[in-house]
């Protein structure tokens, strides 16, 4: 049995920075990603556009789509799976939804550990979700997802700047 490449666009809206990739299995073959005081409403589907005119290859070449669907900025969620859906419904291809949380913890597959995911949500609330990734590069969910108090996140804390260079839902 052959194995084909597909190509699969994702798309991200759940927090301040908007960014969209395009991929395959195995590698990351464009992606774009922009911070913006406009709404994602406005920045995303040009972004795609951009990536796909920059790796030469035409929207009806990609065989799926995928777009974050949480958690984060409720208002961002529902631009990012709306265009998804969108294009998908037009084009007649799958689209998946993805774990904010869950593709933060797939930076560390392949090591042997417990991943805690974290995202800012809002003012001292962190998203966050457990994770375990043995060597062969799976990634397993040990918890849902949740969020929680964070009491080192207040701006008088010592320990805030770890925690405010991570990515903002809000």
């Amino acid at each position: 049995m052959e194995l084909i490449d597909l190509l699969v666009i994702g798309i991200d809206t759940s927090g301040k920075t908007a960014s969209c990739a395009l991929c395959t299995e195995d590698a990351v073959l464009a992606q774009n990603t922009f911070v913006t005081k406009l709404t994602h409403s406005q920045v995303i589907l040009p972004m795609v556009k951009k990536m796909l005119e920059d790796s030469g290859k035409k929207l009806e070449e990609i065989d799926g789509f995928a777009a974050v669907s949480g958690p984060g900025s409720y208002t961002g969620l529902r631009i990012g799976i709306s265009a998804v859906k969108g294009i998908c419904f037009a084009l007649d291809k799958p689209c998946a939804g993805v774990s904010a949380l869950e593709s933060l913890a797939y930076n560390f597959s392949g090591t042997d550990t417990v991943i805690c995911s974290v995202m800012h949500a809002r003012q001292n609330l962190v998203y966050s979700a457990f994770f375990e990734s043995d060597y062969l590069g799976n990634v397993e969910r040990l918890s849902e997802d949740e969020i929680i108090t964070c009491p080192l996140y207040t701006s008088s804390s010592p320990r805030a700047g770890l925690l405010a260079r991570m990515p903002s839902s809000a």
